[in-house]
This record gives structure tokens, sequence and C-alpha cells, in this order.
């Protein structure tokens, strides 16, 4: 993202070269060409009266830069400069309307967010309150915020994004290059927040990852303690709805976050439900509560 201007100056050093050389012909031979004015005669010159010619102007007019469209995308990080990363953690950076969503390895963030010709601006940033394992995921949330309020600048290029602040950068890439979306049938996706009326929650600590995976008509479910089986139904490939018969289920006694965790999934798993998968993000919602999975 090679300049070819250094390459367009190349047939310009021969045509120099017989520029110089037509210079240096033998006057002698200048003064036989030369026109003879027959003598008692005058030479004619050109009309001065006839209108001068206006060159055309060669200027441009001024172009605009056309503004950096942010809302409505969500872009991953591909590199950090100025911070080592958790390893297999990931940022993401979800603009929509005048809010900012940033995922940075444990808890959600969110803050209003405007562009300053090319500078971001962020608010202070509000955040769910979950511990996370490694404790370096934590400080990486820490990181992140102090980073976006810091004013970067915003440098865009097709679909990739690059924000400064001093030493440090972070490029991006929006999701839709860099991750197309899934199908819903084949991955395992694997769950990653709660949606609630309220509020949106990540996932209890020390958790196992709870999964879902669709195929040919049967269901594959663990909620992070048990797991289980059962059919669905889904109209066409463009469907948006799939309706789940009652899921079976192991009977394995979970621990009070655990439970919390699979009465969430088991509630909105049943009957009819609403999906959108978006990268490799997809979201069941059923009424006013959701599953937020993230597919691999």
């Amino acid at each position: 993202m090679t300049s070819r201007r250094a390459l367009a100056l190349l047939p310009l050093l021969p045509l120099a070269l017989v520029v110089v050389a037509c210079g240096a012909d033998d006057p002698a031979d200048d003064a036989q060409s030369a026109t003879t004015v027959p003598a008692g005669t005058t030479p004619s010159t050109p009309d001065s009266s006839a209108p001068a010619t206006t060159a055309p102007s060669s200027s441009a007019p001024p172009t605009t830069a056309a503004p950096l469209e942010l809302d409505g995308r969500e872009f991953v990080a591909t590199s950090v400069v100025g911070y080592e990363l958790v390893a297999g953690s990931e940022v993401r950076l979800t603009f929509d309307g005048d809010q900012i969503g940033v995922a940075s390895g444990c808890n959600q963030q969110g803050a209003t967010w405007s562009l300053d010709g090319d500078v971001l601006k962020v608010e202070q940033l509000a955040s769910t309150m979950m511990a996370c394992e490694p404790a370096a995921l934590m400080d990486q949330d820490t990181w992140v915020a102090s980073f976006l309020t810091s004013d970067p600048v915003v440098a865009a290029s097709g679909d990739e994004l690059t924000l400064t602040v001093g030493t440090s950068s972070m490029t991006l890439v929006d999701t839709e290059v860099a991750e197309p979306d899934l199908e819903l049938e084949g991955p395992t996706w694997s769950l990653e927040s709660i949606v609630s009326p309220d509020s949106v929650s990540s996932l209890p600590a020390g958790i196992r990852i709870p999964t879902l995976r669709l195929l040919e008509g049967q269901v594959a479910l663990d909620t992070g303690c048990n797991t289980g089986t059962g059919t669905y139904q889904l109209a066409s490939a463009e469907a948006t709805e799939l309706t789940f018969s009652p899921i079976a289920l192991t009977r394995i006694g979970c621990d009070e976050a655990t439970s919390q965790v699979e009465a969430a999934i088991t509630t909105t798993l049943d009957g009819v439900v609403t999906f959108e998968i978006d990268s490799n993000q997809l979201t069941m919602t059923k009424g006013d509560q959701g599953l937020v999975y993230r597919g691999a």
C-alpha cells in the first residue's frame, strides 16, 4: 500500500540529452539555414492588433478528503505497538451511533465518542466489573482504556484503521474483511456474554465456557456444567429464526454462578429464537433475553 513517480522520470533522461545535442550544432550550419531577405524589403512582423490568446489554467479544483466513516463498523486489532497483548486475547472496537464498545480480553467497556478532525475523542469508559484470569487481562483492559481516552490520532486506509498516541499505536481491520460472516450451522459457538433487560454481562470467572453447535437439525449444547442434545428447525438458509425442541440435559449439580448461566441459556434456547450473525458473532434473542456467542 511502489511509487510510480520515480519510474516515470526515467524516460526524461534521454530526452534531456537530445536537447543538449541540438544546442551544440555548428554555427556555420545555422548561417546556411538562415532565411535571406531581399534588399529594400522589410521582414514582416506579427500583427500586434490580433487578440492575445490566454492559455487555459492548469490549476485543478481543490479536493476535499472524504469524511472518515466509523459508525456502524466493528474493528479487530491486528497489531499493537507499545504494549504486549496477553497471548490468545484480542481487542475489538465497535462504533454504534455516538457509542463506542470496547472488548479487550476481560470486561466490556463503553463510552461516547466523536471525531475532532483526525483525533478520536472518547469519554471516560464505563466497564463491567468481572474478575478475570489471568489477571494480566484486567491490566490490559486498563491500558486499552487509557490509550483510547488519550486522544489518539486516526489514520484510515481502506478497511484498515490506525490509532496513534505518542510512540504507541494500534492497527485494526474491519471485521467484515478480517472475519467474514460464519455460517450458522457447522461452527462451534462459544458463549461470550448474556443479555438481560437491563444489561449485558460477561461470564463469571472460572466457569467452563458454554458452547453450542448446530448441524443438520441436531443441536449439541454445553451450559458450562451440564451437556445435552436436541433438535431444531430452520426454515431456509435466509431465515433469521429457528425453532428449538426441548433440550435434554444431564443433571450434574452446579454452583450458583454456573447455575445462573445455565438458566439463561436454557430459557433463551427454547422454542422460537431470533438470531443474527455478524462476522464471527452470533446473537440469539428471545424476547428481552439473549446470548452472544463467538464462533470458531
